[in-house]
């Protein structure tokens, strides 16, 4: 019974997952070698995403939130320093970071880095649902910290596929609630203002 249960689990999870991926925007990001110029474009999504431009020191150039339409945006990067810059764009399915050279004599894409697992935190009423797909079995570590920064909640999942958590409200303290979710490398944060 329990194996039965657990198939159907990851069966609706791969379902909601996929369903999310077909609202997904597709992207592209196109740099003209010969001048300093970045064409982005992102078709239409059903996904709020934030666009940013940032530099080797993490400081940023740019930062816009786009939602629900298509957009396309040239940027000019020739009065930038030479070096190192990060072209990203995020919402709450995906993490897409480009790595971006600016030479001499024009603007070099090095790299693509495409984060698809990112966990998805769902609020109904009193209750946060979050769910993430484990595709490479990273041990997850999912966390409640309260606004003094205090542990609530600690729960580590080993080899777990898909790791599934519901946390209650209800009868919180009022306080401001971050919901910590560190995958192998990556952490994900979401708050909760408790009234």
């Amino acid at each position: 019974m329990k194996t039965v249960l657990k198939f159907t689990a990851i069966i609706a999870l791969m379902f909601v997952t996929m369903t999310s991926r077909a609202n997904e925007p597709e992207l592209t990001l196109v740099a003209d070698k010969d001048a300093k110029i970045l064409v982005f474009e992102l078709e239409f999504g059903t996904e709020a995403s934030i666009v940013k431009l940032t530099d080797g020191h993490s400081n940023i150039i740019y930062q816009e939130r786009i939602s629900n339409e298509s957009y396309a945006k040239r940027f000019n990067l020739k009065d930038l320093e030479l070096g190192t810059y990060y072209f990203s764009v995020e919402n709450s399915l995906k993490n897409v970071v480009y790595t971006l050279n600016v030479e001499r004599t024009g603007v070099k894409i090095v790299k693509k880095e495409d984060n698809t697992t990112k966990p998805v935190f769902r609020k109904v009423g009193d209750k946060v649902y979050v769910n993430l797909l484990n595709q490479d079995l990273n041990k997850v570590d999912i966390k409640v910290v309260n606004g003094n920064n205090m542990a609530i909640y600690n729960e580590s999942f080993n080899d777990s596929l898909t790791v599934g958590k519901v946390f209650s409200f209800e009868k919180a303290n009022a306080d401001n609630y971050i919901i910590v979710v560190n995958d192998g490398n990556d952490s994900y944060y979401e708050n909760i203002q408790v009234q």
